[in-house]
């Protein structure tokens, strides 16, 4: 348990009984390792921010900002490889340990409900997007009869792709879907005219114990798709965010 009297940048709540699991993992600030307040059987992580360091001011910097956010999701993705982590929105500053002890004290039910929701479970965002082109070299027709057949199978192409495409990718889903709990699909974004088209955004939740059968899964799933020129990415795993929530502004 640390006494730290510097600030504190939070990152999560665990249970104590986690705690010598993760009290290697190090800080934000390269200060060494996370600060660990433990109260009530449940644990606040955090980053004690340096005195040298101004925090608004380094989150009024959206260089700094991106900084601080890449190191806040590296610390909770670290976590959750072993151990059951509800994590705190980024930006939530507490003035040290009497304050974790009060935030513990008041929000606890809620910590424990959001601990027994994730238990066991990570999470992986899953994106299928068109790869990159490759152009076919264009065969110059003989004749104005050889201009149509190209021009029909063209046409052709362009409106099977679509409901081929969709099956594919729902075969590659269903495939994945066989090692999650539970699939939670985002909004696409609207593809902008330079941009390769999305065609499937999910967050996968998954038991802890089947990661390796489902990142096996995940390796099968470009030769499935490179037919239809789709590329595929996984990330994670990361903290099974859309069942903890995150906890919100602490300060």
């Amino acid at each position: 348990m640390t006494g730290n009297l510097l600030p504190w940048l939070v990152h999560g709540v665990v249970a104590a009984t986690d705690i010598p699991l993760i009290r290697e993992v190090k800080d934000v600030f390269g200060l060494g390792a996370i600060a660990i307040h433990a109260e009530d059987r449940l644990a606040m992580v955090a980053s004690a921010v340096p005195a040298a360091i101004d925090l608004a001011a380094a989150f009024a910097d959206q260089g700094r900002v991106a900084q601080i956010a890449l190191a806040h999701h590296q610390i909770l993705a670290e976590i959750c490889v072993g151990v059951d982590v509800v994590p705190v929105r980024l930006g939530s500053a507490i003035s040290g340990a009497e304050k974790a002890r009060e935030l513990i004290g008041e929000h606890g039910i809620r910590y424990r409900t959001s601990l027994r929701l994730v238990a066991g479970m990570v999470e992986f965002a899953v994106a299928i997007s068109d790869g990159p082109s490759q152009p076919a070299p264009a065969a110059r027709p003989a004749d104005g009869r050889g201009y149509l057949k190209a021009r029909a199978v063209l046409v052709s192409e362009v409106h099977a792709r679509p409901q081929r495409v969709a099956a594919t990718i729902q075969a590659v889903t269903a495939m994945l879907g066989e090692e999650t709990v539970s699939q939670a699909e985002r909004p696409l974004p609207r593809p902008a005219p330079s941009a390769l088209r999305r065609h499937f955004d999910a967050s996968c939740l998954v038991e802890r114990a089947r990661v390796p059968a489902f990142l096996d899964r995940c390796r099968r799933a470009p030769h499935l798709l490179s037919d239809d020129g789709l590329a595929f990415t996984v990330r994670g795993p990361w903290p099974a965010y859309s069942l903890a929530g995150e906890a919100g502004s602490l300060s």
